[in-house]
């Protein structure tokens, strides 16, 4: 199966499929910078998903950068995968649009969690990131 993002196809696996319902999906697949990908499995079941963001950058010869947010896989399907070729998947997306980076962001601190970003490529090391909010978070 091929997969169309921000008018691109891309050749995945039969089950990665782009999610497309309801009205704010609708509304945030309007924007072309943003790609939303969900992993189907058991007959239409999204079991996990992400959310990548293409933003333009005058920097870095002006190519542009992604971000992934929303990361999310159903607790009875973590462990099998799923994520992991969403997260890969997403990552030859942003390559092929000209990203030189992606930049993820995790409120997790439990140590399963910052291993699996680590086994896809993403690097605790490099960059420190700060968050700010409009009303102090519980």
């Amino acid at each position: 199966m091929n997969i169309s993002v921000n008018g691109k196809t891309f050749k995945k696996n039969d089950v990665l499929v782009a999610i497309l319902t309801g009205i704010k999906c609708a509304e945030i697949l309007a924007n072309p910078s943003v790609s939303m990908l969900g992993y189907e499995y058991n007959g239409g079941e999204v079991v996990s998903c992400c959310t990548l963001c293409v933003i333009p950058n005058m920097s870095r010869g002006m190519k542009p950068y992604g971000l992934l947010e929303n990361v999310v896989t159903h607790p009875k399907y973590r462990r099998k995968g799923f994520a992991t070729t969403l997260l890969k998947t997403a990552q030859s997306i942003a390559w092929e649009l000209g990203c030189y980076k992606i930049m993820l962001l995790t409120g997790s601190q439990q140590e399963s969690t910052l291993l699996f970003y680590k086994k896809c490529g993403f690097l605790a090391d490099r960059k420190q990131g700060l968050v700010v909010y409009p009303f102090v978070p519980e």
